[in-house]
């Protein structure tokens, strides 16, 4: 863990409401915040995509395919400066969280690195397959050598209730990496 203080923003001080009808109207929100290349993490119904988001829309490895925006529940795009957060909190009705280092007030913050689940099976076209004794597998946007793991780096908020009780007030996904 790496401790640093760090400028945050919001583009609004609480997550705001919006109606997604379509992947189309997310796409839009999306491309507002990220005009570059990052990566991003959906989750479905009945399941969890890796994707990349490429400035206009996101690039699904090839065995993977877009799902339908009403079967959506949770998005996180993100690259090492920022992350957008939407959450469905029922039919249609989204809740979002823009987060922005290097901008805003000062606060303490906390870097952890997480371990994805399983090692790499070899990899298709940008992305890799990870694959767990446990039958549970999936695609990160990351070319990894076979049997190397991937590792994910997020950064924790710290915020004080009273002045002096510290507590994670917010996280965000930062990078999909190689582990060392």
């Amino acid at each position: 863990m790496t401790y640093v203080k760090q400028r945050i923003m919001s583009f609004v001080p609480d997550p705001i409401r919006r109606d997604f009808k379509s992947m189309d109207d997310l796409n839009s929100l999306i491309k507002e915040h990220f005009s570059t290349p990052a990566k991003a993490l959906l989750f479905f119904d009945h399941e969890f995509q890796w994707a990349k988001w490429t400035g206009e829309s996101f690039q699904y490895s090839l065995e993977d395919r877009p799902h339908d925006v009403r079967t959506l529940q949770l998005l996180r795009v993100f690259n090492p400066e920022s992350e957008l957060f939407i959450r469905r909190l029922e039919m249609n009705q989204w809740v979002c969280r823009f987060r922005q280092d290097g901008e805003g007030e000062e606060v303490d913050v906390i870097d952890a690195t997480q371990y994805l689940l399983g090692t790499s099976q070899g990899e298709t076209g940008d992305y890799s397959k990870l694959w767990e004794s446990s039958g549970t597998a999936g695609r990160v946007p990351l070319v990894l050598p076979k049997g190397k793991r991937a590792v994910l780096q997020t950064r924790n908020y710290i915020g004080y209730a009273g002045g002096v009780l510290a507590n994670f007030e917010d996280s965000r996904f930062v990078s999909v990496e190689e582990a060392i």
